[in-house]
């Protein structure tokens, strides 16, 4: 055998090997995407599905207005926002932008700040002109009748019936109302 057909036979040997270890790293793919897919969310939003009730809560405003669930009636727009998290920030000015075009104003939207009342005063501030404010800890009790269980979620209400649910305000915008991302 001359060194030419030994060269040959080894880069053979070598494509071989290189091809049966690509089939395996692709089979083993496979079966880790097929495990993840498992675990992955099966709803869009974090929270209370569409055609859901709202479930029964009572709560404060930061101007110490008393709200229920029977106060939402008619078009609501909710929004829960947490200060610190960076698609929280993305989806505030949009939500505003919203809440401010809505037909009935401010008594049509509401916003859920969920924080110290020191790291959500940004938030307040900027949600009070176009919105009834919130703030609640971890495990309040809006979160709890809204069934939120990330951030941010916006909804859209009829008679607190969620119509549209989402995390942003694309997905909770009308026809009539912008949909900015």
């Amino acid at each position: 055998m001359t060194y030419l057909e030994a060269a040959v036979l080894t880069v053979g040997l070598l494509c071989l090997l290189n091809l049966l270890l690509t089939f395996g790293v692709i089979r083993r793919l496979r079966q880790h995407t097929e495990h993840l897919n498992r675990f992955a969310p099966t709803e869009l939003a974090p929270g209370i599905g569409v055609g859901e009730a709202v479930g029964d809560f009572h709560a404060t405003t930061t101007t110490g207005e008393t709200l229920s669930r029977t106060g939402l009636t008619g078009e609501t727009l909710v929004g829960f926002f947490s200060p610190g998290c960076q698609p929280c920030a993305t989806q505030l000015p949009h939500f505003i932008e919203l809440a401010r075009e809505l037909p009935g104003g401010r008594a049509q939207a509401l916003a859920v700040v969920v924080a110290g009342t020191e790291a959500g005063q940004d938030y307040v501030d900027r949600l009070a002109p176009v919105a009834r404010v919130v703030t609640e800890g971890p495990d309040g009790v809006l979160q709890a009748a809204f069934q939120v269980t990330g951030f941010p979620m916006l909804l859209r209400l009829d008679d607190a019936v969620v119509r549209a649910a989402g995390v942003t305000v694309a997905d909770v915008a009308t026809s009539g109302a912008p949909a900015a991302v």
